[in-house]
């Protein structure tokens, strides 16, 4: 289940009982060797109310994770076991690795999904099942977690993706009509 608030993307998995969630020293383990493994700030909160008090904005109860301001926060409470933890983990760095992709062509880039009827399809399922999600985050969202699920990839998709990196390194080097 997605959300997002404030362009904030969560990957939402059920608020648990207090007291429960992944052991803590597990949790601490997975969250280092992920902040070591990708390169990327991971923040660890113990529940939603401490994620929400960190970042100073809510935060749904029933995060597992998400990613704001170029870090993943992992949420302990709300990943059960050590599985649900990883796929949590590589969710939020599929966000984490489309944001450095693409950079400032990742809303564009995620719009060319719609052109793809299969992509398509899945946006339209996020969309519904989280009212008010703008196009671009539910196309985020399907493709960080088929990345997560480690789901092939289509040729259709990658091409989209392929021309997003591409006019990202055009506008970078001011160059319209560059060939990557």
């Amino acid at each position: 289940v997605l959300q997002s608030l404030s362009n904030t993307k969560f990957h939402l998995a059920g608020a648990m009982p207090s007291g429960t969630g992944v052991d803590v020293a597990a949790f601490n383990t997975m969250a280092a060797r992920a902040k070591q493994t990708l390169g990327v700030d991971v923040l660890t909160h113990e529940d939603a109310a401490a994620a929400a008090a960190a970042i100073g904005m809510e935060v749904p109860t029933s995060a597992a994770g998400f990613f704001y301001n170029g870090a993943i926060h992992l949420i302990r409470a709300n990943n059960a076991t050590k599985k649900d933890l990883t796929f949590t983990i590589a969710h939020e760095a599929g966000h984490s690795g489309m944001a450095k992709l693409l950079g400032q062509s990742l809303d564009a880039a995620m719009n060319r999904m719609w052109a793809n009827a299969e992509m398509r399809k899945r946006i339209k399922t996020a969309m519904v099942a989280n009212p008010g999600m703008t196009r671009q985050i539910a196309a985020e969202e399907v493709l960080a977690d088929m990345l997560a699920a480690g789901e092939k990839i289509n040729s259709s998709v990658m091409a989209k993706l392929y021309n997003g990196v591409r006019n990202f390194f055009a506008r970078l080097v001011g160059i319209r009509d560059l060939v990557v």
